[in-house]
C-alpha cells in the first residue's frame, strides 16, 4: 500500500511540475510578445500610410503602392529598405527626388513598413 501513496505522490509532483513549466512558458512568451514592437510596428505602419499620401506617393503608384499609370508597383514586396531610401532621395526616370527635408528618413522607414503590409 505505502507503494501505491508513493506512486500517487510522485504523480501529483510531476503533475505539479509540468502545470508550472507551463504556467511559467506562458508567462515568459507573455513577457517576450509585451517587449515585441507590436504597438511600435502599428504605429509605423499607420504614420507610413500618412506620409505616403501626404507626399503624393499615391499619384504615380496608386493608393495601396499597387503600382498606377505613371509609377511601377512597390507592393507587396517593396526593396530592402536602404535602397529604398537611397532610391527615394536620388531616383532615376521621371520620380522627383525626395530630399530629407521633405521626407525624413524615419517617415521612409514608417512607408516601407506601410508597404510590407499590403497583400495583392
Amino acid at each position: 500500500m505505502l507503494r501505491g501513496n508513493e506512486n500517487r505522490r510522485m504523480g501529483r509532483t510531476f503533475v505539479l511540475a509540468i502545470g508550472i513549466l507551463i504556467v511559467y512558458l506562458a508567462s515568459a512568451a507573455g513577457q517576450a510578445q509585451e517587449s515585441a514592437p507590436a504597438g511600435a510596428e502599428a504605429a509605423a505602419v499607420e504614420n507610413g500610410k500618412k506620409a505616403y499620401d501626404s507626399a503624393g506617393c499615391g499619384r504615380c503608384h496608386g493608393r495601396s503602392g499597387q503600382g498606377g499609370g505613371e509609377g511601377p508597383s512597390l507592393a507587396p514586396d517593396p526593396m530592402p529598405l536602404p535602397d529604398f531610401i537611397k532610391y527615394v532621395r536620388n531616383p532615376a526616370g521621371e520620380m522627383p527626388p525626395y530630399k530629407a527635408a521633405a521626407l525624413k528618413d524615419s517617415d521612409l522607414a514608417d512607408i516601407h513598413a506601410f508597404l510590407k503590409t499590403i497583400t495583392k
